[in-house]
């Protein structure tokens, strides 16, 4: 298993190709993932498959609430467009996408609804986490969850794209910049994508 004294290292690095590689041993037993995808791009893919390759196993928190500008993608088809995606993955046992309502502060409420809703589906804690440096997802959990918990902070920096950058080309009609930085697996879906985020 990797040492939690490297954790200063692959947080820096984390998103070298390297780093990856060291951590595709499957050190870990259960990954954790928690976003909103509104919708799901190339730089969310990152982070999950970081965890992927660090874990036997992921979940996939998908958050939701009432859908409005910055979230018109329901939670159903977020996770259809990831089960579109991560098809061979979820077959297999390795990711488990789980919607999560995101109804309460993001304080240690918040991350104790989240460990309870992990452990709901798998009977356990995970015991790794990867998240972008913009969301700081470990401070709403207790000093002795993140005492169990290995964490990965990616630079959303590297990544050069968001949602709401996904979003917003959407409404320009701007559909090869959503094609460069989406998956080709959802490609067909982006009619739908405008349509969902035009409507709201």
């Amino acid at each position: 298993m990797i040492s939690r004294k490297r954790l200063d290292s692959l947080v820096f690095a984390c998103y070298n190709n390297s780093v990856v590689i060291r951590m595709s041993d499957k050190s870990f037993n259960l990954g954790l993932v928690v976003g909103r995808f509104e919708p799901i791009h190339l730089g969310h893919e990152k982070l999950i498959d970081i965890a992927l390759r660090a874990c036997r196993k992921t979940a996939l928190l998908v958050t939701y609430n009432e859908p409005d500008k910055n979230n018109p993608f329901s939670s159903d088809y977020i996770m259809h467009l990831i089960h579109k995606i991560y098809a061979d993955q979820i077959k297999n046992g390795e990711l488990q996408v789980i919607p999560f309502k995101n109804d309460i502060a993001f304080d240690e409420k918040y991350g104790e609804k989240i460990l309870a809703t992990v452990k709901g589906h798998f009977s356990e804690n995970p015991d790794f986490i990867v998240y972008g440096s913009d969301k700081n997802i470990s401070k709403c959990f207790c000093r002795d969850a993140v005492k169990r918990l290995f964490e990965v902070k990616v630079n959303r920096d590297d990544f050069h794209i968001s949602a709401t950058d996904i979003r917003e080309a959407l409404s320009e009609n701007n559909i090869e910049f959503v094609k460069k930085y989406i998956d080709p697996k959802i490609h067909d879906e982006i009619s739908y994508m405008k349509y969902y985020n035009d409507k709201i």
